[in-house]
């Protein structure tokens, strides 16, 4: 509690005594001592008493609401901020993070290209050898060579030529229902298809 609010509460409870008596007696303490109160007539009492009851219940008022322990507002900790995070974006070439599975033999190798084209999972066929049978062209316009036009593709007969070299016969299915067949020669190294010699026949 300050000294404020004390002081403040001795001269309410002086005033409400002289409303009470009229004055005329001496205060004693270390606050105000040997102050002598007047007598006052009775048109001042009833004011004093008022004032003084006022300024007793300030100090209560004040002397409840007092605490030390608040903290000053400008001193309030400040709250942490993250840093936003920036939107990701679509990569315009084939993501590498993950190696290519590394297949048994090469008919696998062919199978798995062709099956990953069939279900729209374009940068593993492109892992897969791809980009060496793209003639130079970028993974964007590869990818939509195939999504643009063909709904399905479905491997024949598939040949071991050798340890890396297959014959295959596959079956298109376009996107407007017609079918293409082809017939190509696929060499596979380490998995991956590095060349081919495909045509159309029908």
């Amino acid at each position: 509690m300050t000294p404020f609010v004390v002081v403040l509460g001795i001269v309410g409870a002086v005033l409400i005594l002289v409303g009470l008596v009229g004055g005329g007696f001496t205060l004693s303490g270390s606050f105000m001592p040997g102050v002598g109160m007047p007598k006052v007539g009775n048109w001042v009492r009833l004011p004093c008493f008022s004032v003084g009851i006022l300024l007793v219940l300030m100090a209560i008022g004040l002397g409840f609401g007092y605490n030390p322990n608040t903290p000053n507002p400008s001193q309030a900790p400040v709250a942490a901020t993250t840093p936003a995070t920036p939107a990701a974006t679509t990569p315009a070439t084939p993501a590498s993070a993950q190696p290519s599975p590394q297949f048994a033999n090469a008919d696998a190798v062919v199978n798995q290209f062709y099956a990953d084209i069939t279900d729209h999972r374009y940068s593993a066929a492109w892992a897969l050898g791809g980009d060496n049978l793209a003639n130079g062209a970028s993974y964007a316009t590869w990818a939509a060579g195939y999504a643009d036009t063909t709904a399905s593709i479905a491997l024949g007969t598939v040949s071991d030529f050798g340890s890396d070299q297959v014959q295959a016969q596959l079956s298109a299915t376009q996107l407007d229902g017609s079918v293409k067949t082809y017939e190509g020669t696929y060499t596979v190294e380490n998995g991956v298809i590095v060349a081919a010699d495909i045509v159309q026949t029908s």
